[in-house]
């Protein structure tokens, strides 16, 4: 029997968000955001685009604060906003494809 994976990656986002506000930095190792991207995609399937567009944005907005650091940091901080977009663009194609369009050229 499997679990459903909508608590298991809420609470991984819970994690992160926790992890954010106590300030630990966007490319430490401690901070963790790979529950952002499967969370959208599990809402997106499940029906729930706007809830899935809200979760990109705060993954677009957290991957937006990180500046300077060492070349390995700002690739991985580019990359991961390029998951979040990605992500986000095929939730929010069906009620928004502008905004769509615009997320993917963004992540290219």
């Amino acid at each position: 029997c499997h679990a459903h994976p909508l608590p298991v990656l809420v609470r991984q986002v819970d994690i992160a968000e926790r992890q954010y506000q106590n300030g630990t930095a966007f490319y430490s190792h401690l901070f963790d955001m790979s529950g952002y991207v499967p969370l959208t995609i599990v809402l997106m399937r499940l029906g729930q685009r706007h809830h899935a567009h809200d979760v990109m944005k705060r993954c677009v907005y957290l991957t937006s604060l990180p500046k300077g650091g060492r070349p390995s940091e700002t690739a991985m901080i580019r990359q991961e906003r390029a998951r979040c977009l990605s992500a986000g663009a095929l939730a929010i194609f069906p009620i928004d494809e502008q905004a769509s369009r615009a997320a993917i050229a963004e992540a290219l």
